[in-house]
């Protein structure tokens, strides 16, 4: 079973695991059916993934990379300051 976190700023509504699954949470649709599904994310022009997330009716658009990093890990940008690591563009996750 994978390991999920809520979305920040959308918590009750998605939730995201390592992998970059976005989960929309089981709620009461208009016509009474009640479940929860993994979102299909889409594919910008330079390849990177992304996908809409609804708050009060209102989208944002989201890439699932940032979403993964900001709940999951650390990236270390490719800055002198961080060493080694920096260079070579790692990603770091915690646990």
């Amino acid at each position: 079973m994978e390991f999920r976190k809520r979305i920040i700023g959308y918590e009750g509504l998605y939730d995201i695991d390592r992998i970059g699954n976005i989960y929309s949470l089981a709620r009461i649709w208009k016509n009474g059916r009640k479940r929860e599904r993994i979102l299909k994310p889409t594919t910008d022009y330079y390849g990177n993934q992304k996908i809409n997330l609804y708050k009060n009716n209102k989208q944002t658009v989201f890439y699932i990379e940032k979403l993964v990093l900001e709940h999951f890990g650390v990236y270390y940008p490719n800055d002198s300051k961080c060493g080694d690591a920096a260079a070579a563009g790692i990603i770091i996750f915690n646990d």
